[in-house]
């Protein structure tokens, strides 16, 4: 769903100044970590990413692809904005999950307009297809959040009026740092310069997401 609401939303290519423009400031992303939020079995599966991965017999035999809805250059444009900020970080090719034939499960990305100040901007989305197909998902607290529909519980005199604003000041998912062990799980299908990440290397290396990704099937019981 779009966010007025729509039925649905088409993803786009990504654009580097529509994305930068909704992206946090430089030290704005990956301020927490994650686990310092959590208790229980939650905290556990995050600091534990093994625990999310189902059975590979459980596995589809066709598991899910995706790809990075940019070219070579906004991607390494994006990246290198995004590692600034503290979004993304290397991923060693070592340490990418792999199907049952040794191949690597990656993931793709894209964006949605999202109007911003009056203008249309792209909110990044990580397209984790592939990863999702394989996950179990983190059963968090999110049961117990509000939702719309607690609004016809609700009185509402004849001379009043409620008001409801979703709009988020800062979004959240870019707050929280993942623990390490996710950085093999949440890489990208399209490799930049090692140099884009802050390496002495232009050779060709993973981008892995740092912060809570949008499009994972854990994202709102992990927060």
């Amino acid at each position: 769903m779009d966010y007025d609401g729509g039925s649905y939303v088409v993803i786009e290519d990504l654009e580097v100044e529509k994305v930068i423009a909704c992206w946090p400031t430089k030290d704005a992303a990956a301020v927490q970590p994650i686990t310092r939020f959590v208790t229980g079995i939650t905290k556990e599966a995050l600091e534990k990413p093994s625990m999310t991965i189902l059975p590979e017999e459980e596995w589809p035999d066709d598991i899910p692809s995706s790809y990075v809805r940019a070219s070579t250059e906004t991607w390494e444009k994006l990246v290198e904005e995004g590692w600034k900020r503290g979004l993304f970080q290397p991923c060693p090719e070592k340490e990418v999950i792999r199907d049952r034939r040794g191949r690597k499960i990656l993931n793709g990305a894209g964006a949605v307009p999202k109007e911003k100040n009056g203008k249309i901007l792209q909110r990044f989305i990580s397209i984790f297809c592939p990863i999702n197909a394989i996950s179990q998902k983190i059963s968090g607290d999110e049961a117990t959040l509000p939702y719309v529909g607690q609004v016809s519980l609700l009185h509402i005199p004849e001379e009043a009026e409620i008001l409801i604003d979703s709009e988020d000041m800062q979004s959240a998912f870019n707050l929280f740092e993942m623990p390490i062990g996710w950085r093999g799980l949440f890489c990208y299908e399209k490799r930049v310069r090692g140099r884009c990440l802050g390496l002495n290397t232009d050779e060709p290396c993973f981008v892995s997401l740092k912060t809570v990704p949008m499009g994972w099937i854990s994202a709102v019981g992990g927060l």
